[in-house]
């Protein structure tokens, strides 16, 4: 009975030292893109930024014909249904972006985020295709650097998740969250995106996953109960 009584007291003991991991609010709206593409501006004469299902061809804003150049097709998504799916037509630049104040005292952020690209070549090959994602001031001025820089090759980059972007700014300011897509000579360029998740504050410190807690709860729980077994003999 005491074996099973300090049993559980390590089990508590032990969930009590893993921190469980705190949820902040997205301060950017529609994220994630189940709602099209309301919350976010485009421009540029080449954009046909678009929402898409898996399996779903991009298409120009609105789904308006004639599609954009690249035909690309949506991967699955990362968070809910929906991806964005940019097609820029050869060559150009097109920007997509969101602006959003940080609460009052806050001069620290993150943003988190899923992304890949899409290239088609057209024979002229990748250099100077370029995809990336910025935070910057509302004058397009960076803020840290770029979390996603990739130059396009006949090898798409799929859909995944990226290193956060930490950023530093005066407290209360308004942060432009950047996607800027630029296709070259060799043929058009994609940006796919998912789950932007736009935090004020500093980067949480990494937790746990559910796994490893059990792992250490376990770990301290058998600790435990050998010590008690030599003590006792039993």
């Amino acid at each position: 009975m005491k074996s099973w009584r300090a049993l559980a007291i390590s089990l508590i003991a032990a969930s009590g030292l893993v921190p469980l991991q705190s949820s902040a609010q997205n301060l950017l709206v529609n994220g994630s893109f189940e709602s099209g593409i309301t919350g976010w501006t485009s421009s540029g004469p080449p954009c046909s930024p678009s929402s898409q299902t898996a399996g779903n061809p991009a298409t120009g804003a609105g789904g308006s014909p004639p599609p954009p150049p690249g035909q690309f097709i949506a991967p699955a998504a990362v968070d809910g249904t929906h991806v964005y799916m940019g097609d820029t037509g050869a060559p150009g630049t097109c920007n997509f972006f969101q602006d959003v104040t940080l609460p009052a005292g806050t001069s620290q952020g993150h943003l988190s985020f899923a992304a890949g690209y899409n290239f088609r070549d057209f024979g002229g090959g990748a250099a100077g295709c370029e995809a990336d994602i910025s935070v910057t001031d509302t004058a397009n001025v960076p803020l840290a650097p770029p979390g996603y820089i990739q130059i396009a090759s006949a090898t798409d980059d799929p859909l995944r998740g990226r290193p956060p972007i930490v950023f530093t700014t005066t407290p209360g300011a308004t942060v432009r969250v950047l996607v800027t897509e630029t296709s070259c000579g060799g043929g058009p360029v994609g940006l796919v995106l998912d789950n932007l998740v736009l935090v004020g504050g500093p980067l949480p410190v990494p937790t746990l996953g559910g796994w490893a807690q059990i792992a250490l709860i376990l770990l301290v729980a058998g600790t435990a109960m050998i010590a008690l077994r030599r003590r006792f003999g039993a």
